[in-house]
């Protein structure tokens, strides 16, 4: 899209200069239209703005930048269609799965001040987790349950490969009531049987997340919301990032919205944790539960990047453990959610170029949310983009036109 951009900018700007060829233009102007290029933040708005044109979204947040800071912050559209609330650097969004790679890098802080290791049996930090069952097929094809010969580690849960079951529907409706508490909740999934062998298979799993936040409380000996706040939020500075948000930093939020007969509705979703029940109460929800601006998301971003780069030698996680984290540890395995991925600790990371994103270097790493949101970190080119958005009903939001889009605008 870029590209074709530039090319018509550029047939305007030659049309434009032989119009006035008679007239004196000074150099810099020449210059200008002789050698046209489209700055990052128009790019970007060129790109985006057709989904608000067509209805697609009500508006968004992208930002870019690298290891050296925040370049750009577009905003565009509307945060409420409604009111006519803008979109604006602090709106809120709720980032849904963007939270595992940060409840991974809780698990990795963990490892740096020795309380666990990744290769860890899972059993060793939850008892509950001891002596396993595993689904399986008799001679005859039937389902059965047999023992697990081979148990799961804290690596498998961080690179989905555990074969750690869904909530089981006694537990009712976690996430949308948060309740039971995430304690209550892994030992309620803890006795089911894993869907398969661990490490024979990849399957995107909540509740191994989920279970990864617990054994962070156990670790540090505090609720996983504090955990998360005072060793990753707090040092970084992410003020608006939250799993509770409270009433007035709601008002700064985004609305949620679907698309029905080529129109945009807000809905509710189970992203809205109740505002009447204690947090200590509730289940923080470690596989999705954090609510976000782009600019706090950007401090993360380059926090990271200079970690993996070498321009930090320390920070919330030591540059080792950083790069340890978007090492791929699925192989082979088909994993993602787009062509081309396999998964580290944590983080989604491209083993491969992928053709939806030319643009994006092998060894990119991140992540994104069930609303739309997205976070991906390219250490080759030294850059990162984010795209903000409030959407369900997309088909996949990793392939979303959206993100498509950014990234060619970004380069």
């Amino acid at each position: 899209m870029k590209s074709c951009q530039l090319s018509r900018r550029q047939g305007i700007c030659k049309l434009t200069l032989a119009a006035l060829a008679p007239f004196a233009i000074s150099p810099s102007i020449r210059a200008f239209w002789e050698n046209p290029i489209l700055s990052p933040r128009q790019a970007i708005t060129d790109s985006l703005t057709p989904f608000m044109d067509s209805g697609d979204l009500s508006g968004l947040v992208a930002a870019t930048g690298t290891s050296k800071g925040l370049d750009e912050v577009v905003c565009l559209g509307k945060a409420d269609l409604a009111s006519g609330r803008p979109m604006n650097p602090d709106t809120l969004f709720r980032i849904a799965s963007m939270t595992k790679p940060i409840t991974a890098l809780s698990v990795m802080q963990a490892a740096q001040v020795g309380k666990l290791k990744p290769g860890d049996l899972l059993a060793k930090h939850l008892g509950e987790f001891s002596g396993l069952k595993v689904k399986a097929k008799d001679n005859t094809g039937k389902s059965i349950v047999v023992d697990l010969e081979k148990p799961p580690t804290l690596a498998h849960l961080l690179s989905h490969t555990s074969g750690i079951p869904a909530y089981p529907k006694s537990l009712g409706d976690i996430y949308g009531t948060r309740k039971p508490t995430l304690a209550e909740a892994v030992k309620g999934v803890a006795g089911e049987p894993l869907d398969f062998v661990p490490g024979s298979k990849w399957a995107y799993c909540n509740p191994g997340i989920d279970t990864l936040g617990r054994v962070v409380e156990l670790a540090f000996g505090q609720g996983f919301v504090d955990c998360v706040g005072e060793r990753i939020l707090k040092p970084l500075g992410m003020k608006d990032t939250v799993f509770f948000p409270a009433v007035e930093a709601r008002k700064k939020a985004a609305l949620l919205y679907e698309r029905k007969e080529g129109k945009l509705y807000p809905v509710k979703s189970w992203a809205e944790p109740p505002l009447s029940t204690p947090q200590g109460e509730l289940h923080p929800m470690p596989a999705g539960g954090l609510w976000s601006t782009a600019p706090d998301i950007a401090k993360l971003c380059i926090h990271l990047l200079g970690l993996v780069k070498g321009s930090l030698k320390e920070g919330i996680l030591s540059p080792a453990l950083a790069k340890e984290m978007i090492l791929v540890k699925t192989g082979d395995l088909k994993a993602g959610f787009t062509e081309g991925m396999g998964f580290g600790y944590g983080w989604a990371v491209s083993r491969k170029i992928n053709p939806m994103f030319p643009t994006l270097s092998v060894g990119t790493f991140g992540h994104g949310g069930a609303f739309g949101t997205q976070y991906w970190i390219d250490p080759v080119k030294d850059r990162f983009t984010i795209l903000m958005i409030q959407r369900v009903g997309l088909a996949n939001s990793d392939a979303s036109p959206m993100r498509v889009a950014l990234h060619k605008a970004v380069g």
